[in-house]
This record gives C-alpha cells, sequence and structure tokens, in this order.
C-alpha cells in the first residue's frame, strides 16, 4: 500500500533540491502570492494564536490607502506572531505530523519558505504552484481544522437559472412574448437543471463535507425565501429537490408519490427586500446626480449617439441609452446562447440587422451599463442595504442563541442551519460590490451567471468567537465555491469575525428604508386610500348598477341560459391544509412536549401530505378529465397558486400539485434523479394577510366585544362552565381557558385520539389520565360552540372575510371582461389564467360558508371544516355570453366528490347563479376603504380626511358620467 505521507515529503524534499539547483536570481519579490502562500502554510496558528493582529491589520487595510504595505508596523506585528506561532508548533498542534518533524528537522522556516519562493525563476511558476500546493497538503488537515472549527450556520443566495427573455425588441416579430414556451420571463428546462444541479452541490458540502445540516432534521433546520416571481420560486423547488433528495425519513410512503422527493416550503414575503430595483426616489436621485450626470458617464452616452439611434431604429424601442440597453441585450443573449432543451435554433434566430459585431458592441455597453448601476455608495445602501442587514441581523442572532443571552433550545433561530434566497443577478453584483471586490467594482463587468451563488457561512472557533467566510460560485458550470476577500477583513483564506464583519458594513445600515427613500405609509401599505382609488370603485359601482337595472327582468323572472354547451372559464378553489401536529402543546402532557412532535409543532405531517395528494388528483381528474377546461401538458400555463405564509399550507399546496400534476410528462428537465412524475409549480405567498382570518383588525375585536361576548348568551356558557375551566387548567398548564380558545386543547386531544399511524405510534403520543370521555366530549361541546360565536355578525364576517371574497369576484369580472372585451380593468395575465387556488386554513372556509347564508354552517355549534376540504368556485359563460357561478364544496380528506352549494340570494339548485346578482348580494361585504382603515378604530380626524376623500370622489363620478367610456357601460 503507498504511503502518501512519505512520498508528498519526497516531493517536497526533490523540489526544493531542483528548485534550488535551477534558480540563478535571488531577488526579492514580495508579493501578494506569497503572502497567501503564507497564509495557507499557517492556517492553524491563524484560525488561534494571531486572530488579534488579523483584526488589526484588517481594519488598517480597510484605513490604509496602500492595501499592501508590508512595512506597516500591522504586518509586521502579524508576520511576527505567525512565525512565533510556527516555531512553537507542537504546543499548538497536538498531533504534530511528519511534515512537521520533516521541516523542522531541516530547519525549513515559514521565513526560509517565503526567501525560497522569491528567489524562484519567475519561469517556474507552475513549480511553484505544485511546491506550495504540496506544502499545504501536508501542513492542512481540514479534519483538523472542522474539529477546531464549528459551522454554525449558512446563509446562501443564488440568482435563478436560464430563463426566457424579460424584454422584447418591437420590430423582432419572429420572437414575439408569445412565441417563448414556457412564456416570457419563466423558467426553463435548463434552468430547471441548472438549479437542480446547483442543488445537488450545496447538499454535497452542507450535508456530507461539512455536516451543518442533519439529514434527519433537516426539515426543521432550513428556511427558504424567494422574490415573487416564478422563475425565482420554480429554482428554489428545482434547487430544493436535489438538495433534499437523499432525505427519506420525511418522504410519505405510497406509491403515486413521486420518488425521491420532499415538499419543501418556499415563503415569498418581503418580496421587496430581494428586489434592488424596488421604487425609491432617494436612490434614483443620487443615482441621477453621482452618476448619469457624471463627466465620465455623459461622455460614454455622447459617444454613442450614432449607434443608439441606429438600434432605435431597427428595435423600434423610442430611447435607447447606457441604462436601458439590457433591454435589447437580454433578448439578443438568451437568442445566442440557445437552450436545446427548450427550443430548436431556428424558432428563435437573431433578427437581419444583427451581426457579431453589433452585437460585441451591444454587449460591451450593457456591461458599462451593469458597471454604472450601483457605482454609488449610497445607492448601495438603499437598494442592497436592507438586505445586508437581514444577513448580518441573523448571524447576530445566531450568535446570542449559541451563548444562550436571549434564545431558549427550541428557538426557531436556534434550531436554524440553513437559510437561502432564491434572487436575481441584481442582488448577488450588489453584495459583491459592497464587499470591496475589485472585480466586480470595475466600470465594465458582467452580470452574475444563471445559477450563480453566495455562500454566508459562519464559524465557531473552539474559543467560542465567530467569524464570516464567504464564497462565490461564479455560474451554472462551476462545480465548486471559492472564497472571495471582503475588504477590511483579514486576508484569504481567514474568516472575519463577526463583530469586525458587521463594523465593516455598518455604513450600509438603514433604519427606515420607507423614510429614507421618502416614502410615505400610503405608498407602501398593500391597500392605500386615495382618490384614484375611489374614483375606480364609484365608477365600477355606477357601471354595475347600470348592468343591474339592464338585466333586473331577466333575475327577477328567474331566466336563466338554456344552452346545452355552456363553456367553464375559470376555477378558483381554496383549500384547508391538510392533517398536521398540534399548534400548540399542552404544558402538562409531558410526553406531547415540542420535541416530541415530528416534524414540528403546527407542521404537515406524511398523512397531511397524502391528504392534499389525493384532492389534488381529485380537482385534476374534474378539471382535466370531466370538464376539461386544461390539459395536463400545459395546465402550468394557466393556473396560479396562493398560499398563507405557513409551512402547512404552502406544503399542502405542493402536495396538492404534486397529486393535479401527476400525469404531466411536458416541460421537465432532462437530467439524472428528478423526482419521477414531480412537475415543480410556484406558490406565492404575496398578500398572505387576505388569508389570515384572525390578523390583527381592533375594529372587528371591538366589534366581537360589543355585539358578541357582551351578550346574554355567550356570558352564560362563560359562568356555566367557570368550574370547568379552571380544572382544564389546572390539568394542562394553559392559563385564562375560556370558550374563545379552549379549541387549543381540543385541536390536541383530537389529533392523539386520531393518531397518524404515518408519522407516530400511539405509545408515542398518548392520551392523558384526566381527560375522561365525559370531559373530552365536553371540551368539544364547548369547541363547537366557540366556533359558532366566532363570527356571529356581519360586520365581523365583512372584516375578516370581505377582502377575500372581494378578490374573488373582482378576478372573475376582470375574466369576464377579458373574454368580451368589456372596458373594465383587465390584466393581461388573466387572459390564460383558467385555475386560481389559494391553500389556507379551516377559518377561511367556515367563514366564507357562513357569508354564502349556507344553513348548517349558521349554527350555534358548529365544527370546523376538516382537513383538506375544499370550496370550489366556478365561473361559467352561457352561449349568449352571459357569466355564472357555480359553487361546490369537498367536506373532508374522505371524500371523492363535490357536492353542489345553496348559496344565499341565489337561484335554487341546480340553477346557477348569474355573476351580476352574485355580486350584488355579497356586496356588502365589500371593503371600500382600505382595509387598514376600516379596521382601526375611527377617530375625528380620520372622519374629516374621509368626507375630503369622498368631496373628491364625488368630482370622480361626475368626471365619469360625462366621460363618452361611461355610456359605452350602459348599454349591453
Amino acid at each position: 500500500m503507498i504511503n502518501y505521507q512519505l512520498l508528498h515529503l519526497f516531493f517536497i524534499f526533490l523540489f526544493i533540491q531542483i528548485a534550488c539547483s535551477c534558480s540563478p536570481k535571488f531577488g526579492l519579490q514580495r508579493d501578494q502570492s506569497a503572502k497567501k502562500a503564507l497564509e495557507k502554510v499557517m492556517r492553524t496558528c491563524r484560525t488561534r494564536t494571531c486572530k488579534n493582529e488579523l483584526s488589526a491589520l484588517g481594519k488598517y487595510n480597510a484605513e490604509s490607502e496602500s492595501k499592501d504595505d508590508e512595512s506597516s508596523e500591522q504586518w509586521n506585528t502579524y508576520q511576527t506572531c505567525v512565525e512565533d506561532c510556527w516555531n512553537s508548533s507542537k504546543t499548538v498542534q497536538k498531533n504534530e505530523d511528519a511534515a512537521d518533524k520533516f521541516l523542522e528537522e531541516n530547519n525549513f522556516t515559514v521565513k526560509d519558505a517565503i526567501e525560497l519562493y522569491n528567489k524562484l525563476n519567475p519561469n517556474n511558476a507552475v513549480m511553484l504552484k505544485i511546491f506550495f500546493w504540496i506544502l499545504s497538503l501536508e501542513l492542512y488537515n481540514p479534519s483538523e481544522v472542522h474539529s477546531a472549527l464549528t459551522l454554525e450556520m449558512v446563509q446562501v443566495i443564488w440568482r435563478h437559472g436560464h430563463r426566457t427573455p424579460t424584454r422584447f425588441i418591437a420590430s423582432d416579430t419572429t420572437n414575439r412574448e408569445d412565441t417563448w414556451i414556457p412564456g416570457p420571463r419563466e423558467l426553463t428546462k435548463k434552468g430547471m437543471k441548472q438549479q437542480f444541479l446547483l442543488g445537488r452541490i450545496l447538499s454535497n458540502r452542507y450535508m456530507n463535507e461539512i455536516p451543518v445540516v442533519d439529514k434527519s432534521k433537516a426539515w426543521q433546520q432550513i428556511y427558504i425565501r424567494s422574490s415573487n416571481f416564478n422563475r425565482t420560486i420554480l429554482s428554489a423547488l428545482s434547487n430544493l429537490a436535489a438538495f433534499m433528495s437523499n432525505v427519506t425519513s420525511l418522504q410519505p410512503r405510497f406509491n403515486e408519490w413521486p420518488k425521491r422527493w420532499i415538499p419543501i416550503p418556499i415563503h415569498t414575503e418581503d418580496d421587496w427586500i430581494l428586489k434592488p430595483l424596488s421604487y425609491c426616489p432617494t436612490a434614483a436621485k443620487s443615482q441621477m446626480d453621482n452618476v448619469v450626470l457624471t463627466e465620465e458617464y455623459q461622455e460614454i452616452e455622447e459617444n454613442n449617439t450614432e449607434f443608439f439611434k441606429f438600434l432605435q431604429n431597427v428595435t423600434g424601442i423610442s430611447k435607447i441609452n447606457l441604462a436601458n440597453i439590457y433591454a435589447v441585450h437580454d433578448p439578443l443573449q438568451i437568442i445566442k446562447e440557445g437552450s436545446p432543451e427548450d427550443w430548436e435554433p431556428e424558432d428563435h434566430p437573431w433578427p437581419a440587422w444583427v451581426n457579431e459585431e453589433i452585437y460585441q458592441k451591444i454587449d460591451y455597453l450593457r456591461r458599462y451599463g451593469n458597471g454604472y448601476l450601483f457605482a454609488n455608495e449610497n445607492v448601495r445602501r438603499l437598494r442592497a442595504g436592507p438586505l445586508l442587514q437581514e444577513i448580518i441581523s441573523r448571524m447576530r442572532d445566531k450568535a446570542e442563541s449559541l451563548t444562550n443571552r436571549k434564545q431558549n433550545s427550541s428557538s426557531w433561530i436556534h434550531r436554524l442551519k440553513y437559510y437561502a434566497y432564491s434572487a436575481h443577478d441584481l442582488n448577488i453584483l450588489i453584495l459583491m460590490q459592497m464587499f470591496g471586490v475589485k472585480e466586480w467594482l470595475a466600470k465594465n463587468v458582467d452580470m452574475p451567471g444563471f445559477a450563480s451563488c453566495l455562500a454566508f457561512e459562519l464559524w465557531k472557533t473552539d474559543d467560542n468567537q465567530l467569524e464570516v467566510k464567504i464564497f462565490l460560485r461564479r455560474g451554472p458550470l462551476d462545480s465548486n465555491f471559492e472564497q472571495i476577500q471582503v475588504q477590511g477583513c483579514p486576508l484569504l483564506p481567514n474568516g472575519c469575525p463577526l463583530n469586525l464583519f458587521e463594523e465593516i458594513n455598518e455604513k450600509y445600515v438603514v433604519h427606515d428604508w420607507n423614510t429614507e427613500c421618502g416614502l410615505s405609509s400610503a405608498e407602501t401599505s398593500y391597500h392605500s386610500f386615495s382618490i384614484v382609488g375611489l374614483c375606480i370603485v364609484l365608477r365600477n359601482d355606477l357601471v354595475t348598477m347600470a348592468r343591474y337595472f339592464a338585466k333586473l327582468l331577466l333575475i327577477l323572472l328567474h331566466i336563466t341560459h338554456t344552452s346545452s354547451t355552456p363553456t367553464l372559464e375559470l376555477v378558483q378553489v381554496i383549500w384547508r391544509h391538510g392533517h398536521r401536529t398540534p399548534v400548540r402543546r399542552v404544558t402538562s402532557l409531558k410526553a406531547n412536549d415540542t420535541n416530541k412532535w415530528i416534524p414540528d409543532l403546527g407542521e404537515l405531517t406524511k398523512k397531511g401530505m397524502k391528504q392534499q395528494f389525493l384532492l389534488g388528483t381529485i380537482l385534476a381528474n374534474r378539471y382535466m378529465n370531466q370538464i376539461p377546461l386544461i390539459e395536463t401538458n400545459t395546465a402550468w400555463q394557466h393556473i396560479y397558486i396562493r398560499s398563507s405564509n405557513y409551512n402547512r399550507t404552502i406544503v399542502s399546496a405542493l402536495s396538492n400539485l404534486a397529486g393535479f400534476m401527476h400525469n404531466s410528462t411536458s416541460g421537465l428537465p432532462n437530467v439524472h434523479d428528478w423526482p419521477q412524475k414531480w412537475s415543480p409549480i410556484p406558490v406565492h405567498t404575496e398578500e398572505e394577510w387576505k388569508l389570515r382570518m384572525l390578523r390583527e383588525c381592533p375594529a372587528a375585536v371591538e366589534v366581537k366585544k360589543e355585539k358578541v361576548i357582551a351578550t346574554a348568551e355567550y356570558q352564560a356558557y362563560e359562568t356555566n362552565n367557570t368550574e370547568f375551566f379552571k380544572f382544564l387548567r389546572n390539568m394542562t398548564g394553559i392559563p385564562n381557558i375560556n370558550l374563545e380558545n379552549i379549541y387549543l386543547i381540543d385541536d390536541s386531544l383530537q389529533l392523539i385520539k386520531e393518531g397518524s399511524p404515518e408519522d407516530w405510534v400511539p405509545e408515542d403520543h398518548p392520551w392523558p389520565i384526566w381527560a375522561t370521555e365525559e370531559v373530552y366530549e365536553k371540551i368539544k361541546t364547548l369547541r363547537q360552540h366557540g366556533n359558532g360565536f366566532l363570527f356571529a355578525d356581519e360586520e365581523i364576517r365583512r372584516l375578516r372575510g370581505g377582502p377575500l371574497l372581494q378578490e374573488i369576484i373582482e378576478r372573475m369580472r376582470q375574466k369576464e371582461a377579458s373574454l368580451t372585451n368589456k372596458n373594465l380593468i383587465s390584466p393581461k395575465w388573466i387572459r390564460n389564467l383558467k385555475y386560481y387556488a389559494y391553500s389556507a386554513h379551516d377559518l377561511n372556509i367556515l367563514l366564507l360558508l357562513q357569508m354564502f347564508k349556507v344553513e348548517e354552517w349558521l349554527q350555534k355549534s358548529v365544527s370546523m371544516p376538516d382537513f383538506a376540504s375544499c370550496l370550489s368556485i366556478e365561473l361559467w359563460r352561457t352561449d349568449n355570453n352571459t357569466m355564472e357561478v357555480k359553487v361546490f364544496q369537498r367536506l373532508g380528506p374522505t371524500e371523492m366528490v363535490f357536492h353542489p352549494v345553496q348559496v344565499g340570494g341565489c337561484p335554487k339548485l341546480p340553477s346557477a347563479c348569474p355573476l351580476e346578482q352574485f355580486e350584488e348580494v355579497f356586496q356588502k361585504y365589500f371593503i371600500k376603504n382600505s382595509r387598514i382603515n376600516e379596521c382601526t378604530a375611527q377617530s375625528a380626524a380620520t372622519s374629516s380626511l374621509q368626507h375630503s376623500f369622498l368631496s373628491a370622489g364625488v368630482f370622480c363620478l361626475i368626471y365619469w358620467i360625462l366621460s363618452e367610456k361611461i355610456f359605452t357601460k350602459l348599454t349591453i
């Protein structure tokens, strides 16, 4: 067997002999390479003894104009420390290896290594690299360093994979938006494959090489964020498909489930943090004053005036300059690179006016545009400060959790090991510029490639200090990450002390982004009240009234269409998530402690995944087979999925879609180990407040206190069960149990009673001794009464459920407008939309059924809709282009069919409900003002403000009446 240590030593000795005999010149050339070699040799000393000297040197480098000043006191102090550490290596390294012995026996010191490097002929550069590589192998044992350092957390941010163009050339009719598959701005099969391979690399690094993520606990240790674009969400899904492919413990066990796939939730909340070009007037002004108006920038613009005019003429784009030339470059680059998995070259040829010379000049100018994009420090701060601030803050929280200063061992941040952002090229570019990486600060710079990635690693040293290391993967063809040098931090391959890293980047802190960007709260709230908004509301009301008047006779006479060929145009479904673990533990049940529930409290179980997969197959059968609304292989073009921002609802959506798309065979990448029969579909969590029925709303709370809780009936329940509530408090340890929160106890007991053999054995979660059958039945009865009182007033229903119902109805109106060309505001994407789904909660379905006046759900005692229950709201078009609504319900996880729902105020079943009538019935639940204003108790000032807006609204109304458009609306 070969002794590789002795072989390495032999090559070192041989190299020294050859080098010394072949080096005629002995000029000293102390350059950066020598320093890096020195640091590589002295890695062990660096991470322990000379940390303070390194920090001092890093600060000096950050402040000094001469970054490589070897005559500085800081450098000399650091070098002396390292040499002293080397000379006493026996005390530093517990296990002295053969290389140490060899070098010490030959009196070969670090200083000798530097001098040898400087004396060698520069023509021997290859042999120099070999020498230092072999030397580093002998002196650096990764297992020793990993035993001294512990990786505590990783935060990665990647650019999405390959996509279709985001911009289009007006004159290029061959490459119009509608010619690209799977659509404009979307991830391609090539992009899915790129992200899948990146996920495999990340999994290998962080589950195998440096096992920071425990495969058995991966579910609890990772969190994924994405900007709210299909291409970034799909990139995350494709990435995670590989990252989690070897984690088998959480996969449901039934034949139809995609092999080697686990659904991982992807969150799209606070999406603006991942959009560096979010609306920010202050940043735009800084860019204009400090970049665009500079002499240097203007000179480039002037020197290329004729070329810009040429491009304007051939593209049909009205104005082209350095700031927007990327809009020409983007489609040309995508066409040039091609994607054999997605299209044939002849499908997307270059426009006739493009040749290689013209393309190269466009590319050249586009690179300059990139270089100037964030060339100002204040622009970088406003554009990416919040993201960097969040990354550093998370590392600081992690540090505090490790020292137990704030968080306990069960806290989210304590368990967090892997946090990922699925984002864009601009995110990585601007971060690299903020870190002072010279190649990314150049005036002529390319964008980070598809599936490029930055990894922020937080390491803990053996003396409990924390340091940061940052690594970059440049693009889809790179299999490795390279460590990057952060300006102001110790030289590579050192880590950067967390305190120093935070101090260096403190200049990028943004304390109040809205204020600093010059934005008012109204401009950033999700439904701010405005005069324009009121005009639109009033206009729509008037139009609706005109249409009602014109069709009043039809409605009164109950005349519905008699066509035998109605067409289903749009389906909107809302389902409750699948089976889950309890949302809260009952503290007295020691066997049911937080850490006893797998995967965690409030999370979807394998049983829940299976329930949702089955629901997905039922929905696919209904809307792909029975009523062919969408085709299996093109379904991804016609569906949009929303979810509340809970893991259990997002994972329910992903599981449901796995069943819904189970028979789809197109749109999948050709890559080894891709999950069988699985098509990634994006799930969005934007505006998730509409799916949270108990969100903060002081006005709704006040109404409930006055009109529900204060009633004699409610108070009688509380008074008659006072002793029972006390008993439950003593048995469970939960304080202040009453009719409103008794569901917490019922929830845990119900889940224990029902069990879930796929997720736990009965003895893992035993029934508590105090919960006799009589006690449990009483808890269940009181919980059902609590359900009945939850939304027992119409105003509560309006404030809690109105925004969701209003959105559902408005989407049907938009769909109607797109089909009939009526002059209503209709987004472009609504034309292709066929299937819109909400992954939500029991309260959503309960509240909708109560607003629909379904008798059984309006009782004083009512059970919650079951796991995987579902409402389906269908929009049908008759032969005379009128629109009708049908509502269907699936009661629970064992139901295989949907039952029609009789909606109050609509024609009796089996007749459908005309859309106008459906809207009229439920308009009382609409939020005419902003939700924020209506949920806040009105003050005199607020009331006055609303009167002012109302006056302006009247003016708008008069305008609409006098405009020609309103008379167009009055005709049917």
